[in-house]
């Protein structure tokens, strides 16, 4: 029992598990609308292309912009620094709608808990 414990408040308190699966709610299932709206505004145009003439960088770009127009940008800075864009792989005639995905990357011990496949 005191081991459990103390891993439990280890992971809420010093690895703050709460926070994290806050996020994923926030921004992953798109929980966080002011931030969703303005981020699907400014990547309309971006994600019309076709895939192959979609950039990473393009897009995290526009992603930061998102933050910095809507609430977001009050979150924890831990977050912030965790959200990400990743491009999946094409096939022909994909656009960028096809190929975009918003990350959130969870380092040890998190990933332990919060895996890819959860």
């Amino acid at each position: 029992a005191a081991v459990n414990s103390r891993l439990m408040d280890i992971m809420l308190n010093r690895f703050r598990v709460r926070l994290h699966c806050s996020a994923l709610k926030k921004y992953l299932l798109l929980g966080q609308g002011d931030f969703v709206t303005r981020l699907l505004d400014l990547l309309n145009e971006e994600l019309s292309l076709p895939a192959n003439k979609i950039f990473r960088h393009n897009l995290v770009s526009i992603l930061k912009a998102a933050i910095q127009q809507s609430n977001a940008q009050y979150e924890d800075a831990d977050v912030l620094k965790r959200l990400d864009v990743r491009l999946l792989r094409s096939v022909r005639r994909d656009t960028g709608w096809d190929v975009f995905s918003l990350d959130y990357h969870i380092d040890l011990p998190l990933n332990v808990i919060l895996t890819k496949s959860a």
